[in-house]
């Protein structure tokens, strides 16, 4: 009873007081008026809720004077307190292990900008295993309790080069950017929205270290911001002992997140973003921002973060089927397993090289392309590796478009013959 009276104001406590007091008068005007013996009763309660709370108001003011009077002999003696967020001194940490001392110097509690109202998510998704290859962006813009702004681009990566593994992961191709800008143009788009914020990623030192690698790798000044990892920040309202992964489609998964398109930059970012929201939905504060200010832990360097070093990437020489074909003659006397028919090749041949044999598809009167699709006949997988190439004939096979998928073996055996054969 005490505390709670404590908790509210002083208009509010006597108020509180006050109340079962003119409960009682009404209930003894109302007897005098009706002799009901149930207002009597009444009366009486009313009167005893008003002696218990009288008797805990006189405690809370007695317990506010004495607080008031030892706040009054603090303040006689000036203190400096410290301000954590604000502080960038080194700590100097010293451990004692038995005899031996372990001293950890310079340990920087980071200083938190208290103007900072936004949280720019991204997610990168890269061409090759190199930093430097960002290939897309997505961007969630985060302020208050709601996402108000997103942004996708796609990337054109060094020599617009891909390797097939990534690929697989992302489905973005070099067709998808061969006409899209370069990381310098998309950075005057977007680098405003790395100002005056905090910066989030799922799995952020990925994020973080393409973004650094690839602005190294243009010469392009770096920025200034702090960051914070959604893996962490989501086990926020996670209970302790709970089995859930930290991937971003296995926390989306507990929280009931939509995440219908996987690695997709713009889907992924908005996830991850959202991610943040639930957990602040479950938190005692209003906005993002201070969600995160309020939980400083969460939040590292971003000057922390490391260029990594770019890797030579081994591939195969470009093929130019349009270049193939223009240079190509076509022979007067088709040939019935390619005639009208389109292929398109994967893989490196034993026998030949890839130019070669396109080369020969378009003599025998078929015509090639470099990506497979509904109007693509043949498939050549040369070396019977498996490749975006050959899961997406899989695919359109499986939705009953007739393409095949032949292997170099049975590419030999057409080429023996004029005469269509059996590819089954």
């Amino acid at each position: 009873m005490k505390k709670w009276l404590m908790s509210l104001s002083k208009a509010a406590r006597y108020i509180v007081v006050l109340l079962p007091l003119v409960i009682f008068g009404i209930c003894i005007l109302t007897y005098a008026a009706f002799n009901n013996s149930i207002l009597l009763i009444l009366s009486l309660i009313a009167l005893a809720i008003f002696i218990v709370f009288l008797y805990f108001n006189g405690q809370v003011e007695q317990q506010i004077k004495k607080d008031s009077a030892a706040s009054e002999k603090k303040n006689e003696q000036p203190t400096v307190k410290p301000t954590v967020q604000q502080s960038t001194a080194p700590l100097n940490i010293t451990i004692s292990v038995g005899k031996e001392v372990i001293s950890r110097p310079e340990v920087t509690v980071p200083e938190i900008d208290k103007d900072i109202e936004t949280i720019t998510v991204i997610d990168f998704e890269t061409a090759t295993y190199n930093y430097n290859s960002a290939c897309s962006i997505g961007i969630a813009v985060l302020k208050g309790a709601e996402i108000i702004d997103k942004q996708y681009f796609l990337i054109q990566p060094p020599n617009n080069f891909y390797i097939d593994s990534n690929i697989a992961i992302h489905h973005i191709t070099p067709e998808d950017t061969k006409n899209a800008e370069s990381f310098p143009a998309i950075w005057e788009k977007i680098k405003h929205l790395f100002k005056n914020t905090f910066v989030a990623a799922h799995n952020a030192i990925f994020d973080m270290t393409v973004l650094k690698t690839t602005l190294n790798y243009y010469g392009i000044e770096q920025p200034n911001f702090q960051y914070i990892n959604t893996m962490a920040v989501s086990g926020y309202c996670i209970p302790t002992g709970t089995n859930v992964g930290k991937s971003l489609d296995a926390r989306c998964e507990f929280f009931g997140i939509t995440l219908d398109n996987h690695h997709n930059a713009l889907c992924d970012a908005v996830a991850a973003a959202q991610l943040i929201l639930c957990n602040l939905q479950q938190s005692r504060y209003k906005t993002v921002a201070t969600f995160i200010r309020s939980n400083p832990s969460y939040l590292k360097n971003y000057n922390d973060v490391k260029i990594k070093p770019t890797a030579v990437v081994k591939h195969f020489n470009k093929v130019d089927v349009k270049e193939i074909a223009a240079a190509t003659s076509v022979n007067e006397e088709k040939d019935a397993d390619f005639d009208g028919k389109t292929f398109v090749i994967t893989g490196e041949f034993k026998t030949m090289t890839r130019e070669q044999a396109l080369s020969i598809i378009v003599t025998r009167g078929g015509s090639i392309k470099n990506t497979v699709s509904k109007s693509v006949d043949i498939l050549i997988n040369a070396d019977n590796r498996t490749s975006t190439k050959t899961k997406r004939a899989e695919e359109l096979q499986a939705e009953g478009h007739s393409i095949k998928i032949i292997n170099e073996e049975q590419f030999m055996r057409m080429l023996e013959s004029n005469d269509a054969i059996d590819l089954d």
